[in-house]
């Protein structure tokens, strides 16, 4: 009986060594497997980190603007309907929004703070027999035009939308055009019940 545990015994011993040499060699794969996937976990944290530093960097602020640059007026509703004549300006007085106070309602002009690429959009109205053309200008030059001209009697309105880029501290307004008919001038109806002529402009793209 003894000599089959001394026989028995080495064998034991042995699996029992060859067992722990392969839970060993398991721990080790396991570990060095683990140890990958932290590697590569913190390789995605450092890439992640360049491309938040990157937005942050000073190439990347026209796009990104932390305070937006943007106004929208429209003429008072509480008055009457009035006229300009040719190459006036149109005076929108009454600021729904102004964030940057760029926009003038007391001369009617957008001053850019900053270079880049704007957004301009207005409406104007008119009724009666009447007329109202208007026209977007930056620095003196005209660069789109809105109008409206109303022959039936009722009460008519014409937009525009227009992108253009401007330099920091150009000016931008609506004016009315040079058109001219017989004695009448340029008609603004103003309705007491709803928005009528409006004027917005917002910087879509800074450089």
């Amino acid at each position: 009986m003894r000599s089959s545990i001394r026989q028995f015994c080495p064998w034991l011993v042995l699996t029992f060594l060859a067992f722990t040499t392969c839970a060993i060699s398991i721990q080790n794969k396991t570990e060095k497997t683990i140890e990958q996937r932290i590697t590569a976990i913190e390789n995605s944290m450092q890439i992640f980190e360049s491309r938040i530093q990157d937005l942050n960097d000073s190439s990347y602020k026209g796009s990104f603007e932390s305070k937006p640059i943007m106004f929208y007026a429209t003429t008072k509703t509480t008055t009457h309907s009035f006229n300009l004549e040719k190459k006036s300006t149109v005076v929108f007085r009454n600021v729904i929004m102004n964030i940057g106070d760029h926009y003038n309602n007391f001369n009617g002009i957008f001053v850019s703070p900053k270079s880049g690429i704007y957004l301009f959009s207005w409406t104007i109205c008119t009724s009666g027999n009447n007329y109202a053309f208007t026209e977007l200008v930056v620095q003196n030059t005209s660069i789109s035009r809105a109008g409206e001209f109303e022959s039936n009697g009722h009460y008519d309105c014409g937009s525009m939308t227009a992108l253009y880029k401007m330099n920091k501290d150009d000016h931008a307004w609506i004016r009315t055009t040079d058109y001219v008919s017989g004695s009448k001038t340029h008609y603004f109806y103003t309705s007491k019940d709803a928005t009528s002529n409006t004027f917005l402009g917002i910087l879509v793209y800074g450089d």
